[in-house]
Protein backbone atom coordinates (compact mmCIF):
# COMPACT_ATOMS: atom_id res chain seq x y z
CA UNK A 1 0.00 0.00 0.00
CA UNK A 2 1.07 3.60 -0.60
CA UNK A 3 0.10 6.38 1.76
CA UNK A 4 -1.96 9.18 0.20
CA UNK A 5 -2.57 12.22 2.41
CA UNK A 6 -6.08 13.60 2.83
CA UNK A 7 -7.29 16.73 1.10
CA UNK A 8 -7.21 18.51 -2.20
CA UNK A 9 -4.03 18.17 -4.26
CA UNK A 10 -2.86 15.21 -2.18
CA UNK A 11 -2.15 13.03 -5.19
CA UNK A 12 -0.02 14.21 -8.10
CA UNK A 13 0.44 12.35 -11.35
CA UNK A 14 3.30 13.41 -13.64
CA UNK A 15 2.98 12.21 -17.21
CA UNK A 16 5.92 12.76 -19.55
CA UNK A 17 5.27 12.53 -23.27
CA UNK A 18 7.77 11.79 -26.02
CA UNK A 19 6.29 12.39 -29.46
CA UNK A 20 8.02 9.58 -31.36
CA UNK A 21 6.53 10.37 -34.76
CA UNK A 22 7.24 14.10 -34.58
CA UNK A 23 3.64 14.97 -35.44
CA UNK A 24 1.73 17.87 -33.95
CA UNK A 25 -0.54 15.51 -32.04
CA UNK A 26 -0.30 11.90 -31.03
CA UNK A 27 -3.24 9.96 -29.57
CA UNK A 28 -2.95 9.11 -25.90
CA UNK A 29 -4.51 5.97 -24.48
CA UNK A 30 -2.88 6.24 -21.06
CA UNK A 31 -4.81 5.50 -17.93
CA UNK A 32 -4.43 5.22 -14.21
CA UNK A 33 -6.48 3.46 -11.59
CA UNK A 34 -6.35 4.22 -7.88
CA UNK A 35 -7.90 1.82 -5.41
CA UNK A 36 -8.55 3.36 -1.99
CA UNK A 37 -9.26 1.66 1.31
CA UNK A 38 -9.80 2.92 4.84
CA UNK A 39 -8.33 -0.31 6.23
CA UNK A 40 -4.69 0.30 7.09
CA UNK A 41 -2.24 -2.15 5.56
CA UNK A 42 0.54 -3.73 7.65
CA UNK A 43 3.23 -2.20 5.40
CA UNK A 44 3.07 1.23 3.80
CA UNK A 45 5.43 1.66 0.85
CA UNK A 46 7.04 4.69 -0.75
CA UNK A 47 9.20 5.49 -3.75
CA UNK A 48 12.77 6.46 -2.90
CA UNK A 49 14.45 8.94 -5.25
CA UNK A 50 17.83 9.13 -3.50
CA UNK A 51 19.55 6.43 -5.56
CA UNK A 52 21.09 8.82 -8.09
CA UNK A 53 24.16 10.15 -9.81
CA UNK A 54 24.55 13.69 -11.16
CA UNK A 55 25.31 13.72 -14.89
CA UNK A 56 27.98 16.05 -16.28
CA UNK A 57 28.90 14.80 -19.74
CA UNK A 58 31.28 16.63 -22.06
CA UNK A 59 30.64 16.76 -25.82
CA UNK A 60 31.65 13.49 -27.49
CA UNK A 61 32.28 11.80 -24.13
CA UNK A 62 31.28 8.25 -23.24
CA UNK A 63 31.28 7.74 -19.48
CA UNK A 64 29.76 6.13 -16.41
CA UNK A 65 28.03 8.36 -13.87
CA UNK A 66 27.95 6.65 -10.48
CA UNK A 67 25.86 7.54 -7.46
CA UNK A 68 26.58 5.87 -4.13
CA UNK A 69 24.06 5.89 -1.30
CA UNK A 70 25.40 5.10 2.16
CA UNK A 71 22.26 3.64 3.68
CA UNK A 72 20.71 4.91 6.89
CA UNK A 73 17.59 3.17 8.22
CA UNK A 74 15.53 3.75 11.35
CA UNK A 75 14.03 0.23 11.19
CA UNK A 76 14.40 -2.73 8.79
CA UNK A 77 13.81 -1.57 5.20
CA UNK A 78 12.91 -3.77 2.24
CA UNK A 79 13.30 -2.94 -1.46
CA UNK A 80 10.45 -4.35 -3.57
CA UNK A 81 10.89 -2.85 -7.06
CA UNK A 82 13.34 -0.84 -9.13
CA UNK A 83 12.85 1.61 -11.96
CA UNK A 84 15.92 3.02 -13.77
CA UNK A 85 15.38 6.51 -15.17
CA UNK A 86 17.45 8.65 -17.51
CA UNK A 87 16.93 10.51 -20.76
CA UNK A 88 18.08 10.06 -24.36
CA UNK A 89 21.87 9.72 -23.96
CA UNK A 90 21.78 6.83 -21.46
CA UNK A 91 22.85 3.48 -22.93
CA UNK A 92 23.04 1.16 -19.92
CA UNK A 93 21.87 1.12 -16.27
CA UNK A 94 23.09 -0.86 -13.27
CA UNK A 95 21.66 -1.00 -9.73
CA UNK A 96 23.42 -2.94 -6.98
CA UNK A 97 23.53 -3.33 -3.21
CA UNK A 98 26.73 -3.91 -1.23
CA UNK A 99 26.03 -5.48 2.15
CA UNK A 100 28.35 -7.39 4.47
CA UNK A 101 31.07 -7.79 1.84
CA UNK A 102 28.59 -9.20 -0.72
CA UNK A 103 27.36 -7.41 -3.87
CA UNK A 104 23.86 -8.14 -5.15
CA UNK A 105 23.04 -6.88 -8.66
CA UNK A 106 19.37 -5.93 -8.90
CA UNK A 107 19.46 -4.52 -12.45
CA UNK A 108 22.11 -4.62 -15.19
CA UNK A 109 20.75 -4.03 -18.68
CA UNK A 110 20.77 -1.78 -21.72
CA UNK A 111 18.62 1.32 -21.32
CA UNK A 112 15.95 2.54 -23.74
CA UNK A 113 14.40 5.96 -23.18
CA UNK A 114 11.12 4.78 -24.67
CA UNK A 115 10.92 1.62 -22.54
CA UNK A 116 11.17 2.77 -18.93
CA UNK A 117 9.28 0.54 -16.50
CA UNK A 118 9.16 -0.33 -12.83
CA UNK A 119 10.11 -3.96 -12.25
CA UNK A 120 9.29 -5.93 -9.10
CA UNK A 121 12.38 -7.60 -7.64
CA UNK A 122 12.39 -11.41 -7.68
CA UNK A 123 13.02 -11.28 -3.93
CA UNK A 124 12.77 -8.35 -1.57
CA UNK A 125 16.15 -6.99 -0.49
CA UNK A 126 16.70 -5.86 3.09
CA UNK A 127 18.78 -2.71 3.54
CA UNK A 128 20.73 -2.14 6.73
CA UNK A 129 22.76 0.72 8.16
CA UNK A 130 26.15 0.78 6.46
CA UNK A 131 24.98 -0.89 3.24
CA UNK A 132 25.71 0.87 -0.03
CA UNK A 133 23.31 1.17 -2.93
CA UNK A 134 25.12 2.00 -6.16
CA UNK A 135 23.44 3.37 -9.27
CA UNK A 136 25.55 3.41 -12.44
CA UNK A 137 24.38 5.05 -15.65
CA UNK A 138 26.42 4.69 -18.83
CA UNK A 139 26.09 7.64 -21.21
CA UNK A 140 27.29 8.40 -24.71
CA UNK A 141 27.12 12.09 -25.53
CA UNK A 142 27.20 12.17 -29.31
CA UNK A 143 26.27 15.87 -29.35
CA UNK A 144 28.54 18.91 -29.45
CA UNK A 145 26.97 20.26 -26.24
CA UNK A 146 27.84 19.83 -22.57
CA UNK A 147 24.98 17.84 -21.01
CA UNK A 148 24.17 18.29 -17.32
CA UNK A 149 21.41 17.29 -14.91
CA UNK A 150 17.94 18.60 -15.71
CA UNK A 151 14.28 17.69 -16.16
CA UNK A 152 14.16 18.47 -19.89
CA UNK A 153 14.97 15.57 -22.22
CA UNK A 154 17.82 17.68 -23.63
CA UNK A 155 19.41 17.38 -20.18
CA UNK A 156 20.09 14.09 -18.38
CA UNK A 157 19.21 12.23 -15.21
CA UNK A 158 20.67 9.15 -13.52
CA UNK A 159 18.14 7.68 -11.11
CA UNK A 160 16.86 4.38 -9.90
CA UNK A 161 13.48 5.00 -8.34
CA UNK A 162 13.00 2.16 -5.86
CA UNK A 163 9.83 1.07 -4.11
CA UNK A 164 10.47 0.20 -0.48
CA UNK A 165 8.79 -0.17 2.87
CA UNK A 166 8.22 1.00 5.53
CA UNK A 167 7.68 4.55 4.33
CA UNK A 168 10.04 7.11 5.85
CA UNK A 169 12.54 4.65 7.31
CA UNK A 170 15.20 5.09 4.56
CA UNK A 171 17.70 7.86 3.87
CA UNK A 172 21.21 8.02 2.54
CA UNK A 173 24.35 10.09 2.35
CA UNK A 174 27.10 10.10 -0.21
Amino acid sequence: AFFVPKGAKSLRLDVHYNNLSGTKAEPDLSGVEVCVTKTKRPNVAATFMGFAGIPFIAPGQETDIVGTCNVKVTKPVFLMAESPHAHKLAKHMKFEVKSGGKTTVLHDAPFAFDGQVATPLKEQVELKNGDQVITTCHFKNDTNQLVTFGENTGNEMCFNFATYYPMGALSCSG
